[in-house]
């Protein structure tokens, strides 16, 4: 694509306009059929292997960590019980990496056997003073106990879907006039309940397909253990600074054979589908697009055509853009900043394509858990070769004559100010030693694709690029720049762009919503699909907004369009950020243990990168369209 925009005139065979109308018709029929589906098989594909359990075979338990919101501990770091002997850390290096350990748990679980009533190590413990005060603020700050039975997440289960994770514990408040009472409670006993089908493997067995669990609050004190009921009495209450003598934590596992789930299905359940979501969600974008697409038709009708039967303010704006032909491709100024502005958005343009293929092929779901950081780390430092022609033929076209300079610059300015953000986003996260921190591993493998991987291959398609000549502009450049009108307010485009930026944004309001649930409180949807349309049609809008705002620009004669191409779009950007700022005080305000300076960096970078995206998108589709409707002018 990128050569189509840097060379001086181009045009599709029909077999190729074919072949991309026949693949944009496809995938929007599959998004229809799955939209009119009541149900959908989620796209997930898992990196291990069936484990065939016997009876009474050792079911693989793991403890994984207590979590809310932006935070997430050690499951050790709360007081459960611990085994006496060195607790094991496993997980595959990618799921390390993601900030995740499995560790070595006191629950026993012998496959295929029921069991009614089980302690979790000894039968009773004592809580000191300050692990009850502990257990207080994990119930305070609602924090969720996360572990896996055979490398499936326990969670709770609902109507169509699996939530993962349980409640430490609940609080109950009261009000007596001025005065409130709140009395925690300690979810100590597990109900268990595990679903498997039979084995088709020649010496049978069983394959686990499901797991969730029911927390409840048990007063051990009763004389018999595992009983709960609705009753005060029987539930294990917290009292600020009061320990508890001989405690006990239990669990109850129920067996279930069941015969609608498979292993290769086993996932689904963490995937509720979201079909009221998805569809009208789908239906705005494509009808957000069809409003830019009308005047964006009738500009290509005047100017390819020559119609002067459609009227309307493309015939007003007819002239104004004509006259200005000998000094619309003037190369502005600070082209430098704005070449390295182009390769940088490209490279994440690419990288997010890349990435979102992967997505929607199920590769980077929670079954395969910190692929997704992984991946777009990878294929980012890949895309550099990308970033690195955008870059150089950018700058060479405006007239450039640094261009080791420019190489350097746009293999190392941004990535590293990005890297920098990063880092100071992520010191809260390490003085309080939370695991959603980046691991030592994953900033070592970040900091070694950058030097030897991305750099290099950014300046290595730079170098390839460098010796090609410049690209050719239709219309010649006077050497005396033309006055340019003085115009209204209302018509500086900076103030359209903020204005018609929203249109973009509304199409990718949905996923972004999607995306933060499903990162900060694992609330997971089957909706690939339709953010893969959400996102295409995000760009296409980018697009769209910035053509229909330069014709406008160059229609009064003001022909400065060259950094308004690349500033405009990041309006849109902005809107992200006030969205996630939006959602992290709605969801974490009240919760004073979130690392909220964290989360405002965060949203800085996803918004800072969300912009660098979006100027180059919106800079190479008008770099494109403003040599298309310049060649149709004929001179003598």
């Amino acid at each position: 694509m990128m050569g189509l925009l840097y060379t001086r005139s181009s045009s599709s065979s029909s077999s190729f306009k074919s072949i991309l109308l026949t693949v944009f018709v496809l995938i929007v029929s599959s998004i229809l059929l799955n939209s009119s589906n009541n149900q959908v098989e989620a796209r997930i594909l898992s990196n291990s292997n069936p484990t065939v359990y016997h009876t009474g075979d050792t079911v693989n338990v793991k403890a994984n960590r207590v979590k809310s919101g932006l935070v997430s501990l050690d499951y050790y770091q709360a007081p459960f019980p611990k085994p006496n002997t060195t607790v094991g850390d496993s997980g595959s290096f990618i799921f390390k990496l993601s900030g995740n350990r499995k560790y070595d748990s006191l629950y026993d679980i012998p496959a295929l056997v029921s069991l009614n009533c089980s302690h979790v190590g000894n039968t009773s413990y004592n809580v000191t003073s300050d692990q009850v005060n502990s257990l207080i603020d994990y119930i305070d700050n609602r924090y969720r106990v996360f572990m896996y039975i055979d490398d499936l997440p326990i969670g709770e289960k609902y109507s169509n879907h699996i939530e993962i994770g349980y409640d430490i514990g609940y609080l109950y408040r009261s009000y007596n006039g001025n005065k409130t009472n709140t009395v925690y409670y300690l979810n100590n006993h597990l109900n268990i309940h595990i679903e498997y089908t039979n084995s088709s493997s020649s010496s049978g067995g069983a394959e686990i397909v499901g797991v969730y669990v029911v927390a409840h609050s048990v007063n051990s004190n009763l004389a018999q253990e595992c009983q709960y009921s609705s009753s005060e009495s029987s539930r294990l209450i917290l009292e600020q600074d009061k320990p508890l003598i001989n405690m006990a934590w239990t669990y109850r596992v129920t067996w279930t054979n069941v015969t609608d789930k498979t292993w290769a299905t086993r996932w689904d359940a963490y995937y509720p589908y979201v079909a009221a979501v998805e569809a009208p969600s789908i239906a705005l974008s494509f009808f957000n697009t069809a409003i830019l697409a009308v005047p964006f038709i009738m500009i290509l009708f005047r100017v390819f055509r020559n119609e002067n039967t459609l009227g309307g303010f493309v015939e007003m704006m007819d002239s104004g853009w004509k006259s200005i032909y000998a000094d619309v491709f003037r190369s502005p100024k600070g082209f430098m900043t704005l070449s390295v502005i182009v390769g940088s958005g490209i490279q994440i343009a690419t990288t997010s394509f890349i990435v979102m293929l992967f997505y929607v092929g199920g590769l980077l779901s929670i079954a395969n858990d910190g692929a997704f950081t992984m991946t777009a780390v990878i294929v980012f430092a890949f895309c550099a070769v990308f970033g690195g022609y955008a870059s150089m033929r950018t700058y060479i076209m405006l007239g450039g004559t640094r261009k080791r300079y420019n190489a350097v610059l746009n293999a190392t300015f941004v990535s590293f100010v990005v890297l920098i953000l990063l880092m100071i986003a992520n010191t809260q996260l390490w003085s309080h030693k939370y695991t959603t921190a980046p691991s030592g591993g994953l900033v070592a493998i970040v900091i070694v694709l950058f030097i030897f991987m991305s750099i290099p291959l950014s300046l290595a398609s730079s170098y390839f690029v460098n010796s090609w000549p410049p690209a050719g502009y239709p219309c010649h450049t006077n050497s005396i720049p033309r006055m340019i009108p003085k115009r209204k307010f209302y018509q500086n485009p900076y103030i359209m762009s903020a204005i018609l930026g929203f249109i973009p944004f509304i199409n990718i309001n949905v996923p972004i919503t999607i995306y933060l649930n499903s990162m900060f409180f694992d609330l997971h949807y089957s909706a690939s699909f339709a953010t893969f349309i959400a996102v295409t049609l995000l760009f296409v809008n980018v697009l769209l907004v910035n053509v229909l705002i330069e014709f406008y620009q160059l229609s009064i004669e003001d022909y400065n369009w060259w950094w308004r191409s690349v500033v405009g779009p990041t309006f849109t950007a902005l809107y992200i950020f006030i969205k996630m700022l939006v959602f992290g005080f709605s969801n974490f305000g009240s919760i004073a243990t979130q690392p909220k300076f964290y989360y405002f960096m965060f949203s800085l970078v996803t918004s800072l990168m969300s912009a660098l995206l979006f100027s180059a998108v919106g800079f190479l589709g008008n770099l494109y369209f403003t040599k298309r409707i310049y060649s149709t002018l004929h001179f003598d």
